[in-house]
């Protein structure tokens, strides 16, 4: 049961960057409800592209990071974890992974906002739980 939580409190770290639409409409619905929502690299992707003003280069190589990222994730909550301390350092792995990718296509200025951005959400996860 700890690992179901724990994987679904990371797909919030898929959840940040949707857009400001998606998040009205989120907030009349209960936390739990919104973590198991479908996420798709394009809508994160999308979100990403307003939030961080992605150029047509940074575009296409943030979808495929986002793509590999909700794939790994996906694997993991589809696999019954008995181990939840396993499930959880593979998904830090993924998130330090998705991390390190982007920080190679982001700016300084694009990387801190998407970290800072990040950061909120994860708090405002804990909050919840």
């Amino acid at each position: 049961m700890k690992a179901t939580h724990f994987i679904t409190a990371c797909w919030i770290s898929a959840l940040l960057l949707l857009s400001a639409t998606s998040r009205a409409q989120d907030n009349e619905r209960p936390m739990h409800h919104q973590m198991h929502q479908k996420i798709d690299a394009k809508s994160l992707t999308d979100s990403m592209k307003t939030r961080l003003s992605l150029t047509a280069e940074q575009y296409p190589k943030v979808l495929a990071i986002n793509q590999n990222f909700i794939d790994g994730i996906s694997k993991l909550k589809d696999t019954p974890a008995t181990d939840s301390t396993a499930a959880g350092a593979q998904v830090k792995t993924l998130s330090e992974n998705r991390d390190a990718e982007l920080k190679k296509v982001l700016t300084n200025e694009q990387y801190t906002t998407y970290q800072e951005q990040k950061q909120r959400m994860m708090h405002k996860t804990k909050k919840h739980q």
